[in-house]
């Protein structure tokens, strides 16, 4: 359910951010400072709140409102402590798509979805 309602968000929100990745920027430097700190708390924040804010750039506030209701806090906190342990893999994750962002990458949907499914695959074979 989430890598489709991200898959479809990050669509929408492309066009609406027209390359204006600060916001993410700013969450990958953080994410970045965090697991060089060692820092799942400061991972999971910032992690999703860089997923938060290219929902919230989508501009549909169906999407955005069962978006909010999958409790993504929780499970970023649970997948970064037992699934997915090296912080530095993380955040380079997302600078895949923030770049994807900047140069409108027609498969920037895809990239998103993959990004989240990652995870679910980690789960299933941990």
């Amino acid at each position: 359910m989430r890598a489709s309602l991200e898959r479809r968000a990050v669509m929408l929100a492309a066009p609406r951010l027209a390359g204006n990745v600060a916001a993410l920027e700013r969450h990958l430097l953080a994410m970045r400072r965090a697991a060089v700190e060692g820092d799942i708390d400061g991972q999971a924040l910032h992690g999703v709140a860089f997923h938060r804010a290219i929902v919230h750039a989508c501009g549909n506030p169906v999407l955005i409102r069962h978006w909010d209701w999958l409790g993504v806090e929780a499970w970023t906190r649970l997948s970064l402590r037992w699934l997915r342990t090296e912080l530095h893999n993380n955040a380079e994750d997302h600078e895949e798509i923030t770049e994807g962002l900047l140069r409108g990458d027609p498969h920037l949907g895809r990239l998103m979805e993959l990004h989240v499914m990652d995870y679910a695959h980690e789960s299933r074979t941990a």
